[in-house]
């Protein structure tokens, strides 16, 4: 073990509550614990999740391909196999026995299974509740997957589940979820017309209050979510969602793509749209022309130019260009517009 894991578990121990029960229940507090942990603290590349097949295999072949632990404790970013890895890594430190696990040959996706000293296992997902720990929500792969159940896995029910993160200070009472913050918002404003629907979710301090440093992929995943459970019937028509980035330079002379979210409602032809600011931790209202100003100078609007949403907004930019230009300008090039 090096110098930088000890300290890491030491870390990890002062801040982890003394745990009570048999020696299984005191194990499953104690991965709970360390799942929320690592949780909190990782994110899943964005440059990775969003990268064509070519740029996966450069990033993988760069930064995943052979796992070093004093590495993976120094960044941030982690892709689903060197999560696993280092979750695995961790709990063997707490005597806690696991393995990397594919539940299917065809997916490269790796998750956790965790062997308990009665014998009993779960399969843990911690990349796919990334999104939930940063964003307080409910857990949701923590050997709760029913696809993952078989008679060598057990299952948690909600109440379990429950119970563990309450043991593990992760709540006090099922109404400190963000699901609870949701739903009561939703029987506020669910019958709203998209574009007041879209400001009320923007503006909103309670399901806008989650980790400062929430990776991207993790809040993506939050909002289009959001708006999927709020507005199901404006999801992806009234209300549209889509990556945008600037291509930047690293410290050591690297390219890569600094993403952000847009997101837009269009109601009676008249079009709304947020930016998130990383500096404000915010969505920013912005204009069409403002856009258009911005993607001049660099800014991309979709990871491609078809990204569902994308295409639809730019549409609306060049009609409101078209306007702009169009009285008393008789000889304009349109072409440059539309």
């Amino acid at each position: 073990m090096t110098k930088k894991e000890q300290e890491f578990i030491l870390k990890i121990k002062q801040e982890m509550p003394e745990f009570t029960g048999t020696k299984v229940e005191v194990e499953k507090k104690m991965a709970m614990f360390i799942y929320l942990y690592l949780g909190k603290m990782k994110v899943f590349d964005e440059q990775y999740f969003l990268g064509n097949q070519q740029e996966k295999r450069i990033i993988n072949k760069k930064r995943y391909s052979r796992f070093n632990m004093d590495k993976s404790l120094e960044r941030k970013r982690e892709v689903c196999a060197t999560l696993a890895t280092l979750y695995r890594k961790i709990l063997g430190d707490f005597g806690i026995e696991s393995r990397n696990y594919n539940i299917d040959d065809s997916c490269d996706h790796v998750n956790n299974k965790i062997y308990f000293s009665d014998k009993t296992s779960i399969i843990v997902d911690l990349q796919r509740d990334l999104t939930n720990i940063q964003t307080h929500r409910k857990i949701k792969y923590f050997g709760t997957e029913k696809e993952y159940g078989n008679k060598y896995s057990i299952i948690f029910d909600e109440e379990e589940i429950h119970n563990l993160l309450k043991e593990c200070g992760y709540v006090n009472s099922k109404e400190d979820y963000m699901e609870t913050k949701i739903e009561q918002l939703k029987g506020k404003i669910e019958n709203l017309p998209p574009d007041e629907l879209l400001q009320k979710i923007i503006q909103d301090e309670g399901i806008n209050n989650y980790q400062d440093d929430i990776g991207y992929i993790e809040l993506y995943s939050y909002y289009s979510s959001l708006i999927a459970k709020i507005a199901p019937n404006y999801d992806r028509k009234d209300i549209n969602y889509f990556n945008c980035y600037v291509r930047k330079t690293d410290e050591i002379g690297e390219e890569y793509k600094d993403y952000t979210m847009c997101i837009y409602s269009v109601y009676k032809d008249e079009v709304k749209a947020y930016l998130y600011s990383n500096k404000e931790k915010a969505f920013i209202p912005t204009s069409l022309l403002k856009l258009d100003e911005l993607e001049s100078k660099g800014f991309y609007l979709g990871r491609n130019s078809s990204e569902n949403g994308a295409e639809l907004l730019r549409n609306y930019i060049s009609k409101e260009k078209a306007k702009k230009y169009k009285k008393g300008t008789h000889n304009v090039d349109m072409t440059k517009y539309i």
